[in-house]
């Protein structure tokens, strides 16, 4: 289910909701995305925002694919320019 709105009450049952992590795992990867779970009945709903960036992190279009080619090695080199105590 999708929300729209911070509501405090579950849809299905009127429980309350907390604030929770939900773990997505595909091809050997985890992926989490925020969401609210209702604390009766366990039922989470999240947001399009929230969706659509977990989306895009599974499934990349073709250029992000491509950038991820030329920036991995930039990354991995900005974690040697910390200093060594």
């Amino acid at each position: 289910m999708v929300y729209t709105k911070m509501k405090h009450k579950c849809s299905l049952c009127n429980g309350k909701l907390e604030d929770s992590k939900k773990l997505i795992i595909k091809k050997g990867k985890t992926f989490t995305m925020n969401v609210k779970q209702c604390i009766k009945c366990g039922h989470s709903f999240s947001n399009l925002y929230e969706i659509e960036r977990v989306r895009k992190e599974i499934n990349p279009t073709m250029i992000q694919r491509i950038k991820s080619l030329f920036s991995r090695d930039i990354e991995s080199l900005s974690f040697f320019r910390g200093k060594v105590l």
